[in-house]
């Protein structure tokens, strides 16, 4: 069974990963586009690493997958960005923390890796959506950042925005 993950409060604060691959990061911009929608962004170490085509080693990445969902003060996850490397990741990924902490998990391209296996292994819904570096800081456009709003926060009730059952014919 699939089920919601709280929705995000108001001025909440979100945890900022890098599962993939790295990004130059203008942290006090992040910082002051989401202070601007009421958030406190907590960026964990990795986002600052670089291996190569990775945001860091494996191990690194995977130690803020797990602290980002251990951490009872961060209410929903965002990924910097997609690229390569995700998948490297799956088979040491500790789902029964996962299970046990929910919450908003926000990325796509190389991400729905996780997206699949977080939702076929610790059984909650997770968010196809906006990244921090490539579509948040780097875009204009409003819809993109709306998008963002509607998956996430929902007036205090649980965010679902798509079927957790498809028909079967």
């Amino acid at each position: 069974m699939t089920v919601a993950v709280p929705a995000l409060r108001p001025e909440g604060t979100l945890g900022l990963i890098a599962p993939a691959g790295p990004a130059a990061l203008d942290v006090e911009k992040a910082r002051q586009w989401m202070r601007a929608r009421g958030y406190d962004l907590h960026i964990f170490p990795g986002v600052h690493e670089h291996d190569g085509y990775l945001a860091g080693s494996d191990e690194v990445r995977l130690r803020d997958l797990h602290a980002a969902f251990a951490n009872p003060d961060i209410d929903a996850i965002l990924c910097l960005r997609g690229g390569y490397g995700t998948p490297r990741l799956l088979d040491a990924v500790d789902f029964d923390l996962l299970r046990a902490n929910p919450k908003p998990f926000v990325g796509y391209s190389d991400i729905t890796a996780l997206h699949l296996a977080i939702n076929r292994y610790a059984g909650f819904v997770t968010f196809h959506g906006p990244m921090l570096n490539a579509d948040l800081l780097g875009s204009k456009q409003p819809p993109t950042e709306s998008l963002c709003s509607a998956c996430c926060v929902a007036n205090g009730a649980p965010a679902v925005c798509c079927r957790t059952r498809w028909p079967t014919r």
